[in-house]
Formats: structure tokens, sequence, C-alpha cells
């Protein structure tokens, strides 16, 4: 069941919470925006979980929202958290941020233009740079879809402005860089684990946002939660072929008995399978392993399965539909966070092949990439 109360009266909707941030969402839909329907959350928490997300209602051209927190933390706006959409981050702060959302050619355009106090240090920075590059910026974007539109883009002129608009993105974010620097804010810090989670469980994505957190931010805040879940982030993308795996976590068997998951891979060829009864392509790809398995299963190759799920009927129909011919431990409601050490919370699913000493040998789910890999793990002439 849903853990917020949604009151239609006045368009005014309360995230609740018990923390000591008490922050108030006001927005302006200006006329002509289709859509009366938004949702919020925190950035980062609520994947495929729509408990976690809260439904705005806009009510004659207004909405009001109510949140409650522990930290201050980046929320998002989105205009539709399942289909996806035009979205914006904000701080949640002992104070008012105010969104308007005007109409877009693909939609509509959301934008925070107040907020508290570490908030208006962001505005007050986009705002500069927009001062500063804002008008060049619009030059070459103008005349890069003018070109786009008559297919002249790999000409000697369009070339010309692509090396011009990556050039002009360079300095802007050489700029904002040393403004940073110079001028501390708690969005920085946040916005960066923002680009970290969207990197996935790539890290050559990932270093740019890496290099800048440990520049400018890896002292700062010292306080803030987001240094574990960057560090925790960090770790989790250490994770690829050639280096240790971890030495124990937990999980839960689908009874709800806590398991060290260690006790299951040491010492062992294994395959390990993170999926989700909501992720097809996880399931997908773990089906065409099953052959695999079967083949190499009594030569030593172990397989260890772990679901994070919301729901574990689905589970359970996931498990029957699939036939796997292996069982699978679970990690409902991201109560032991596996998918979060492995750098995958906002991901879909992970597949690793471990030796015996505990040396990842890949991260590839490609059954014939991965035989070669595993009959040698195995000794297998």
């Amino acid at each position: 069941m849903k853990s917020f109360i949604i009151t239609i009266l006045l368009t005014l909707v309360s995230m609740t919470g018990h923390g000591e941030i008490k922050c108030h969402v006001v927005g302006t839909v200006a006329d002509g925006v289709k859509r009366q329907t938004f949702y919020v959350a925190q950035q980062g928490t609520a994947d495929d979980d729509d408990a976690k997300w809260t439904e705005i209602k806009v009510k004659d051209g207004h909405f009001a929202l109510d949140i409650e927190a522990e930290t201050t933390e980046m929320y998002e706006i989105i205009e539709d958290h399942k289909e996806g959409g035009h979205f914006a981050l904000f701080l949640v702060e002992n104070d008012t941020v105010r969104i308007t959302i005007t109409p877009d050619d693909e939609g509509a355009r959301l934008d925070v233009v107040a907020g508290g106090p570490e908030q208006e240090k962001w505005l007050e920075m986009q705002r500069m740079s927009k001062g500063l590059f804002g008008q060049e910026a619009e030059m070459i974007e103008s005349k890069l879809d003018s070109l786009e539109d008559n297919d002249l883009l790999d000409t000697p002129e369009g070339r010309k402005l692509v090396q011009a608009h990556d050039s002009l993105k360079a300095r802007i974010d050489a700029w904002m860089k040393a403004y940073k620097a110079d001028h501390p804010m708690l969005y920085g810090l946040l916005y960066l684990e923002v680009g970290m989670l969207y990197a996935y469980d790539d890290i050559n994505e990932a270093r740019p946002y890496l290099d800048e957190y440990h520049q400018l931010y890896e002292h700062l805040f010292p306080k803030h939660p987001a240094h574990r879940r960057i560090a925790l982030k960090e770790l989790g993308l250490q994770l690829q072929p050639g280096q240790p795996y971890f030495n124990d976590y937990e999980a839960a068997t689908a009874d709800g008995e806590k398991v060290s998951v260690g006790t299951l891979y040491r010492g062992r060829v294994t395959l390990i399978i993170m999926w989700a009864s909501w992720c097809n392509s996880c399931r997908g790809h773990a089906k065409l392993l099953i052959p695999l398995y079967e083949k190499y299963h009594d030569a030593g190759l172990n397989v260890v399965a772990i679901a994070r799920e919301w729901n574990m009927k689905s589970f359970r129909l996931a498990m029957k539909r699939d036939k796997y011919p292996w069982p699978s431990l679970v990690d409902y409601q991201d109560c032991f966070g596996v998918w979060e050490k492995h750098a995958k919370k906002n991901g879909s699913g992970k597949f690793l092949l471990i030796d015996r000493d505990g040396t990842i040998l890949s991260t590839s789910f490609d059954a014939q990439e991965l035989e070669p890999i595993i009959k040698k793990a195995l000794n297998i002439e």
C-alpha cells in the first residue's frame, strides 16, 4: 500500500517522512500543456516501484506538494515515470520550490525557477552560464537544427559547426567546474550522483563524474549520505573482468530465510545471475543460459541467481514460467541492496562469471562467448 496520502482538495499532495526537512513545492502549468498529471519521487529510489512515486494532479493550472525528508536530497518531477518524458530536478530543503511547466514541441517543459538556499546557488550558476555562453550556444544550435532539417550535417559547414558545438560545451564544462570549485554547493554533489547513477555499470562513462567527485566534493558535506552511496557505486563499478568479486553479502531465500551468499559461490566456478520478474531482458538472457548450465553443471558449473523484487507473487510466477533449473534468492524491496552493491540500482540486471579464487572472468550474458571461458575455468579440454 502506498505510504503517502494524496489529497485532491486544492491539489495539495503530501509526501510524509519522519525527518526535519519540510519542503513546499508549488507549480504553475501554462495554457497549452495537455498533460495534467505529473509524478514526483526522490532521485534514484523509485525505479519500477510504483508505490514510491507520488502522482500530482493539476487543477486550474496549479499544483502543490509538501515533502518531509530526513535530509536534503535530490528529487525529480517527471511527465510519466513509466513512459519517461521531460523532467526537472530539485532539492528538498526547508523552503519553497517553484516549478513552471510550459508547452513544448514534444510535450511539456519543466523548469525549477526558485528554491531553497542550495537550490539557489545552482540556479545562480545557471544564470551566469547563460549570460556568458547563451547567445553563442543559441546561434550554433539554431544553425545545426537548420542543417539537420536539410540533411546537411555531413558537409564541411556541418562538421565545422559540430566541432564548434563540442568546443563550446568543453568551455562551458570547464567554466562550471571552476565555478563549483570556488562555490561549494550541495546541489553539485547530488547532481554528480545522478550522473553516476545513469552511467549504470559502465566505469568509463562514470569516470568523469568520479574524477570530479574526488577533486571537488569528497571532503565536503561530510555527514551527507550521498558519500556512502557514491562509495558503494564506485565499488560496484570495479566489478570488471580480472578484478576480485565480493567476499560475501546477504540475500534471502524465497521463504525469507537470510543467506550469506558467499557460502554459495566461494571456491566454485559460478555464474552470478541478477534478474527480476519485471526485467524482461534479464529473463530473456537467463533463459538462454539454461542449456549452458545443463551441459556443464555436472562438471562443476554453479549458478547463484538473485532476484530484485517488489512482488513475491510475480517472482514465483516468473520462476514457474521460465523453468529455471536453479533456485533463486530474493532481494525483496531492496532489503539487502544487492543491485546497488553491483552498481545496477537503476539498471537492468547483471551477469558475472567468477572462478574458484573469486576473480571475475566475464560480465557477458552471451552463451557462445561464455562457453569457452567456462570450459577453461573447469579445466575441460
